[in-house]
């Protein structure tokens, strides 16, 4: 935008351009038209009034927030909506070109999304998939998919949480109406409401929606004055009824070692009273995964639930060149961390999340088919911006319900009863040289403890990242072993690893890990307290 036209929108807002323009129109044409002439008034006299008349009315309306924030041009979005399935390739661009947001904000304005024209994307395009629909399709009574997180003996307090959630913007680059809106929107959905990095505000609490409270690296809402984490102002916040579960984001500064997170996961369960605690992380190098991996089998502590956020998910306040090639995408994340829990036989344990955008219901199906166990669907704040609070609330709800909906007649369609029975076998796949397979033939899934077997050498190596990376890992550091250390009949692990670490009871301990040629430890050795 030129810098006059920002001046200009610093003392008078753009976007009431239109309005004062009608105004001027309707009084340049009284004035010169009627009574003076002794004629009628013109037609544009006649336009002026109408289009001021409609944009007064904008203003003082709360319906339609787009309306109101736009008087008068705010219609041509609806004009243009309406157009558009039959003549928008003419006019803006072609569906397949961009993220179909439009969709969206159809379903949640409660207005059919049903095209007449088909399918608009290339079909033969390498990459295309589709849903394996089954000749018998099922019956499921009802749309509202949950699944219980929380299955460790201190979880108390399981929760069952519905299979699509929000995954929030932080409080800084939305609004607080985007918070609120977001909140109720959950509370009358009945799904869940992640706050993103920083504190729980009164805005998260206002309409009383389910939150899951994130923890992020400043330890912000559970601190100390110096910065530090605060176990007392941890335990008041968790114990809100309103927080369900606890994210911990990584990055953080309160552990520095694989093992020690997992002690505070553990530390953060039973201080939060048995609420399910888990982590969120986008995968980066394959090792540090394997690392937090081998230090639930050290430690016997696994977190109640991972979230997978994928490189495209950024928080709106990351600069593009940072975020834009930084991370694993999201599905190539979220199959390794599935298939690496399904290897060592704890996939049992610990429940998947993914959060990405998620415009439709297969895109929940696919990833529900690599493992998603629920998925966290991430807003897009510049839709959410500067609404009008109520008339969004219903909006959030819509959508949510409508994407339910769209995902129970996928179930039904493919046989099943519930989206967690979505496999990679129901997923086809165009591959590039023009034939099909399914996703279970381009990504095949690993057998229940195939990890801990092809590191005692019975069989080989499933993937050659497990091969090259998995060796390297080590509980005692996020940084991997140098090749040239890994002994070829060993997958790394050769020392005792020593560190500090929290009991139960919330008291610092020196441990001990006594590290067997196989690199599983067999116990947890208190060799003394630290003072």
């Amino acid at each position: 935008m030129p810098a006059w036209l920002l001046t200009l929108d610093r003392h008078v807002p753009v976007r009431y351009l239109m309005l004062a323009s009608c105004a001027l129109a309707l009084a340049a044409g009284l004035w010169s038209d009627w009574p003076l002439s002794g004629q009628g008034p013109s037609g544009w006299t006649v336009m002026g009034a109408v289009l001021l008349l409609i944009g007064l009315h904008d203003l003082a309306q709360s319906r339609q927030a787009v309306w109101r924030h736009y008087p008068v041009i705010g219609h041509l979005r609806f004009l243009l909506a309406w157009v558009r399935p039959a003549r928008g390739g003419d006019i803006i661009d072609s569906e397949p070109d961009a993220p179909p947001f439009s969709r969206v904000d159809l379903r949640a304005e409660g207005v059919s999304d049903m095209r007449p024209v088909g399918n608009p994307q290339d079909e033969k395009a390498g990459g295309h998939e589709w849903l394996s629909h089954a000749l018998a399709p099922t019956t499921v009574a009802g749309h509202d998919f949950r699944v219980l997180i929380g299955s460790a003996a201190s979880c108390r307090q399981p929760y069952s949480a519905s299979v699509l959630n929000v995954s929030a913007l932080r409080f800084g680059p939305s609004s607080a109406a985007t918070i609120e809106a977001i909140n109720g929107g959950a509370r009358q959905g009945r799904f869940a409401h992640e706050t993103g990095e920083g504190p729980i505000s009164e805005h998260h609490r206002r309409h009383g929606g389910d939150l899951i409270w994130a923890i992020g690296s400043g330890d912000v809402g559970c601190h100390e004055g110096n910065g530090g984490f605060d176990p007392q102002r941890c335990a008041e916040q968790a114990a809100d009824p309103q927080v369900r579960m606890i994210e911990l984001q990584l990055a953080h500064s309160t552990f520095s070692t694989p093992l020690a997170l997992m002690l505070f996961v553990e530390r953060l369960r039973r201080l939060s009273g048995g609420k399910p605690v888990g982590i969120k992380l986008c995968i980066g190098p394959a090792w540090e995964w394997f690392a937090l991996v081998k230090a639930m089998q050290v430690s016997r502590v696994a977190p109640d639930f991972i979230v997978v956020d994928g490189s495209e998910g950024v928080t709106g306040a990351t600069p593009q060149q940072r975020a834009d090639p930084t991370g694993l995408p999201l599905l190539e994340g979220l199959q390794l961390v599935h298939d690496t829990l399904v290897g060592v036989g704890l996939r049992e344990r610990v429940r998947i999340g993914c959060a990405g955008e998620f415009v439709n219901a297969f895109d929940i199906a696919r990833a529900m088919a690599l493992g998603a166990d629920w998925c966290n669907a991430t807003p897009d704040g510049r839709r959410l911006h500067a609404r009008v609070v109520p008339d969004t609330i219903e909006q959030v709800a819509a959508c949510h319900r409508h994407m339910l909906e769209a995902l129970h007649e996928l179930v039904q369609a493919a046989g099943l009863h519930h989206p967690g029975e979505f496999t990679r076998s129901h997923i086809v796949r165009r591959r590039p040289d023009g034939s099909t397979a399914i996703l279970a033939e381009c990504l095949p899934p690993l057998r229940s403890g195939v990890l801990l077997a092809a590191e005692r050498g019975e069989v080989p190596w499933p993937s050659p990242i497990h091969a090259r990376d998995w060796p390297r890992a080590q509980v005692g550091s996020f940084s991997p072993l140098p090749m040239d250390a890994v002994p070829d009949d060993s997958f790394g692990a050769k020392h005792a690893v020593a560190g500090i670490a929290q009991s139960r009871d919330d008291v610092a301990m020196v441990v001990e890990l006594p590290v067997d040629r196989s690199g599983v430890d067999r116990h947890v050795r208190v060799v003394g307290m630290e003072a």
